[in-house]
């Protein structure tokens, strides 16, 4: 199976969910927020999420959610997924995964892929703790050289890999194939995905992201 769905956050501004139904959008990844290093580790919600959540789910579009990570620690990855589930997880639910991303060229890049290895599966342990199913977010490059990829083999792989060709070597479930700056999606640039799994069948037959376990 292959479904078609993009990626927003506050960037894209006041985005119109109605039109991106009629581009053919059937899910959203939703920014939840951000880590930032320049003030301590504070974390900030994005200032569209629950506006971009809502309307999405008033439009029918499945909805997953990321954080930009910039953990570098195990406790660190612990301490952003518990940020995102009390402030943007709880009472909610997703259809589709809860995404670690991890791209900091900054912070993370520097820290070595075994930190950064230890941040995601803090976050990712913290998360299946409380019954979410938990995505990583990376590039092609990223997932082979700046992460212990053999660590992560228990847990899916959203690749960004903006090619004409499908990226291989790698086991996923979504694929972010474009940037964003080409075919706007409801007259706004943002990225644009294909997912593999039919994620909407897993959470709520296995009671995950916030949906009642049967």
């Amino acid at each position: 199976m292959q479904k078609f769905g993009i990626d927003v956050s506050s960037f894209q501004g006041d985005f119109s969910w109605r039109e991106a139904k009629k581009d053919s959008v059937t899910f959203a990844m939703i920014r939840a927020g951000f880590t930032d290093r320049r003030n301590g580790f504070s974390k900030t919600i994005d200032p569209r999420f629950e506006e971009n959540y809502r309307r999405a789910k008033e439009e029918k579009i499945e909805v997953g959610t990321y954080w930009y990570s910039r953990a570098t620690s195990y406790e660190e990855g612990r301490e952003e997924a518990k940020f995102l589930y009390e402030h943007c997880l709880k009472g909610k639910t997703f259809e589709y995964p809860i995404a670690i991303d991890v791209e900091d060229n900054i912070y993370q890049r520097k820290a070595g892929k075994k930190r950064v290895t230890d941040a995601i599966i803090g976050f990712a342990e913290y998360l299946e703790e409380k019954n979410y199913y938990v995505i990583i977010y990376a590039s092609l490059n990223w997932f082979f050289h700046e992460m212990e990829l053999r660590r992560l083999q228990a847990y899916d792989k959203w690749v960004a890999y903006w090619e004409r060709f499908r990226p291989t070597g790698l086991t996923y479930g979504m694929w972010q194939f474009s940037g964003g700056k080409s075919s706007p999606i409801a007259g706004v640039d943002c990225d644009k995905d294909y997912a593999y799994k039919n994620y909407s069948k897993i959470m709520k037959e296995k009671g995950l992201n916030g949906y009642p376990r049967k």
